[in-house]
């Protein structure tokens, strides 16, 4: 038979109320619950990382699909004219998105000097 002492159920012989007056007993003696500026701390950590995540993945991202355009552009034949266009709108793509990220680079101090 399995061994369900981490159960959230009671032992036997004790009451549903017992076990709860129980637990209630350990969490007074943790402490008080964190406060406004440490849930504040939580939260503006958790946003930072989250943004930080995000950037990332972008970078990843952006890099997936410029080996992409560079494997289709040695694939096809294609037209002088044709890699013009394409060269154009690959350089036009890279200078948006070095746009956003000095955006993001530039409110970054900004965004952890929140306290």
């Amino acid at each position: 038979m399995a061994d369900r002492s981490s159960s959230n159920l009671p032992p036997s012989g004790t009451s549903a109320g017992g076990a709860a007056g129980a637990a209630g007993a350990d969490r007074a003696t943790e402490g008080p619950p964190p406060g406004l500026g440490e849930q504040f701390g939580r939260t503006r950590g958790a946003l930072i990382g989250l943004i930080r995540s995000h950037i990332n993945l972008a970078k990843a991202e952006f890099s997936e699909i410029a080996d992409e355009i560079k494997r289709a552009a040695a694939l096809m034949p294609v037209t002088r004219r044709w890699i013009i266009l394409g060269l154009r709108t690959v350089v036009i793509i890279i200078a948006l998105i070095v746009i956003i990220i000095r955006r993001i680079t530039a409110i970054w101090p900004a965004i952890t000097a929140i306290s």
